[in-house]
């Protein structure tokens, strides 16, 4: 199952399973947002982002902060796409005892 798309509100973030397990990405490119923070909290500049890794731009990392932000404060986040149907008494390798049908967006 493929989540190609941006997140809502947010056209510079995508997650797709594929990519980085699923993590919030940059555009698409095996980039995190995740990465991004770090970076930044370690002390590194946007200046030196940038020329680390020469394919982002600015406003990805004003976008991975916002969306790291929004998340932070316990906003929801959703994608563009259907909601997932997992049925966990059906999934093989999954022990039951988790509720059937869950829901998650």
């Amino acid at each position: 199952m493929r989540y190609d798309g941006n997140v809502l509100g947010f056209r510079r973030i995508t997650m797709n399973p594929e990519v980085m397990g699923g993590k919030p990405c940059i555009r698409g490119m095996r980039v995190t947002v995740g990465m991004i923070v770090e970076a930044l909290a370690a002390g590194r500049t946007v200046a030196e982002l940038l020329a680390d890794f020469p394919y982002l731009e600015e406003e990805d990392i004003r976008e991975a902060l916002a969306f790291a932000a929004r998340f932070s404060q316990g906003h929801e986040i959703r994608k563009i796409s259907a909601p997932i149907r997992l049925d966990f008494d059906r999934t093989p390798g999954l022990s039951s005892g988790f509720p059937s049908n869950r829901i998650f967006t």
